[in-house]
């Protein structure tokens, strides 16, 4: 059965510059799941003062959910693996580690 995660440095890769593409794509692919989070946020906010500016929101945020999802399906491509079940290294969290 395969490893639920896999260490970013584990994945192969066929050169060097596919490896910084797939490094970038990763970083960038939570960086947008981030935003997307917070426009999430935004557009409940905007439900409150205007229906219009609410739906205007919703369709930049289903927008932005359809290129998440490109972007995703472009690592998988290159990468085999989902980026969901890939760690970050540089964010790897040490739940023993008391400092």
């Amino acid at each position: 059965m395969p490893e639920p995660y896999v260490r970013f440095n584990e994945i192969k890769f066929i050169n060097r510059q596919q490896k910084s593409f797939c490094k970038l794509l990763y970083k960038q692919i939570k960086e947008m799941e981030d935003d997307l989070m917070a426009e999430e946020e935004c557009c409940d906010f905007l439900k409150n003062l205007s229906d219009h500016a609410a739906k205007i929101s919703y369709q930049a945020i289903e927008n932005n959910k359809k290129i998440l999802f490109a972007m995703k399906l472009t690592f998988w491509y290159y990468t085999g693996t989902n980026s969901s079940s890939v760690l970050d290294e540089e964010k790897l969290v040490d739940i023993f580690n008391l400092v």
